[in-house]
């Protein structure tokens, strides 16, 4: 697979869930961020491809970002109905790319 980034990821290793805006719910663990994408570990399937509104709680737990990513690719773990799943940030606010850069910049 050729590598598409134009940012290295950075790996987190705090407990940081990503949260579906729309549905209020889990949609699964960050594992690895950019400024333009992110990889996250799922408990399920998630649909590539489609678009999702999400908030992302820092580690602080005053603050939150919250931007619009697609769903690249996924891939089943070994671990049966565990996802890595890979996405691309397509509309987020100034604000919340400070949070974020301030995310990466303390791990």
């Amino acid at each position: 697979m050729q590598e598409l980034r134009t940012q290295a990821r950075i790996r987190i290793d705090e407990d940081i869930e990503l949260i579906d805006i729309n549905v209020e719910q889990p949609l699964g663990k960050l594992i690895n961020i950019s400024a333009g994408g992110f990889m996250l570990l799922a408990s399920g399937e998630i649909p590539t491809n489609q678009l999702f509104q999400l908030r992302l709680q820092l580690p602080n737990g005053d603050e939150f970002a919250e931007f619009g990513a697609e769903c690249l690719w996924a891939q089943e773990t070994s671990d049966a109905g565990h996802f890595w799943v890979g996405f691309q940030i397509i509309d987020i606010s100034e604000q919340s790319t400070t949070r974020i850069n301030g995310l990466i910049a303390s791990s």
